[in-house]
């Protein structure tokens, strides 16, 4: 039977001595970091962010300018992710122009450009069926945006009639 005057000190003492023998025996653990863990310490995360974001501007640029040496340019910049930097490829003759015409009431010169480099690139089918669907949201445009389908329409119609239709 277990007599606990006697028989708890001799176990205590033997669990303190068996402790002490397995922490002498314990060897620290080396840290291992993984490769997510690396790159998101507090002095390599900042160095990426920054390659990251002046690779994206160079190839940007890169881009600009490539298509400003194959198809020329016009006189309106080109939003994108930077900010206003590269010009417009002028892939038609359509796309530059002197005046606008007078029947626009909406579009302004930038916009106006805008929509037809987008139409020069259209075949004759798919300015049709765009012309269709622009009656079709003209109908059912609230006010504020009728004259921008107004003019949609109109420049439409005008490329079509360009075109031969």
């Amino acid at each position: 039977m277990f007599d606990w005057d006697r028989d708890y000190s001799e176990l205590v003492e033997k669990t303190k001595a068996a402790d002490a023998g397995s922490k002498m025996a314990e060897v620290t653990p080396k840290v291992i970091w993984s490769p997510a863990a690396r790159l998101a310490s507090p002095h390599i995360l900042p160095v990426l962010l920054v390659a990251v974001f002046l690779a994206g501007l160079a190839y940007e640029k890169a881009d600009a300018a490539r298509s400003v040496l194959s198809f020329g340019m016009a006189s309106t910049p080109e939003w994108s992710v930077f900010g206003v930097s590269a010009l417009t490829p002028n892939t038609g003759a359509s796309a530059m122009i002197d005046a606008l015409p007078p029947e626009l009431v909406v579009y302004e010169r930038a916009q106006y450009q805008r929509f037809m480099l987008g139409l020069s690139n259209m075949t004759l089918p798919e300015l049709q069926n765009y012309a269709q669907r622009t009656r079709a949201d003209l109908d059912a445009a609230p006010g504020a945006l009728a004259p921008f389908y107004t003019d949609a329409l109109f420049l439409l119609e005008r490329e079509a009639l360009q075109r031969g239709m």
